[in-house]
């Protein structure tokens, strides 16, 4: 079933219970979502995101809902605006790519060299086709967004979304920004601090140059093997190496390791 229709069928469950008041939790929540400037549209989508994580992780729920259950998860989310001062768009996420390869290179061939890494970012996108049916052209929307917020870093720019991507693929972005950002995440501020002072704007190649390199290179991944093997084929390939399940009980896994930073594909 496509994300869209998934999300569609989401939306219509959290305009049902706003409609006819069923759940005060998700009022409660839908008002505290407009009180931070969200549109309405883009306040549903949010929610529906929610409960449809909420049921995934609690799937008796389905058939018998628990309100106070629901209000505890909800109060758990953390709720992101994804507003920016630069409208994002299709254009800009071709001209970003064109900017990274022509400022790092591509990584073409023997991509052992960052097998880790790889597999750190690839894992996360195989959970997001088994848990979410997304598709190829949505996770390239997730990647072209983190690597757009990646490039923002440098220059301090902010960038607004709404145009290019439902709510649900930019929480999804979120997850996949904090197994590479580590701004957003201690852990990598931990695995990083022996190597490099990540505060100083001086650093920003040296941490990111190889997440950039690394995400595209899937992205050229995604392309290829939808053309070898149809829509989706993608992950018809990449599951055969990735076991969505041990993933998911294993949890998210960290793109940086003790050796990233030393590595180049110039070396190559």
């Amino acid at each position: 079933m496509a994300r869209r229709v998934i999300r569609d069928a989401f939306v219509r469950i959290i305009e049902n219970q706003l409609d006819n008041e069923l759940s005060p939790a998700t009022s409660l929540h839908y008002q505290k979502l407009l009180d931070l400037d969200l549109s309405e549209e883009s306040s549903k989508e949010s929610l529906a995101y929610f409960y449809e994580v909420y049921l995934r992780q609690n799937p008796q729920h389905s058939e018998g809902f628990k309100e106070e259950d629901w209000l505890s998860f909800l109060n758990q989310v953390p709720i992101h605006t994804h507003f920016g001062e630069y409208s994002f768009t299709t254009v800009e996420a071709k001209k970003n790519i064109r900017q990274i390869q022509k400022r790092f290179g591509s990584l073409k061939k023997n991509t052992r060299l960052f097998e880790k890494e790889l597999f750190s970012i690839e894992s996360y996108l195989v959970v997001l086709n088994a848990a979410f049916q997304t598709s190829s052209l949505d996770v390239q929307k997730v990647i072209h967004i983190v690597i757009n917020r990646l490039l923002d870093l440098e220059t301090h720019d902010t960038s607004d979304y709404s145009g290019y991507a439902s709510e649900d693929l930019l929480y999804m972005a979120d997850g996949l920004e904090e197994i590479c950002n580590p701004f957003i995440n201690q852990e990598i501020e931990k695995i990083l601090k022996p190597y490099v002072n990540i505060h100083d704007d001086m650093n920003y190649e040296y941490i990111f140059k190889n997440v950039l390199i690394c995400l595209t290179r899937i992205l050229d991944s995604i392309s290829f093997w939808d053309k070898e093997f149809g829509k989706d084929g993608y992950f018809r390939y990449i599951q055969q190496f990735i076991n969505a399940d041990q993933i998911i009980n294993h949890g998210p896994i960290i793109f940086f390791n003790d050796q990233t930073l030393q590595k180049d594909i110039n070396n190559l």
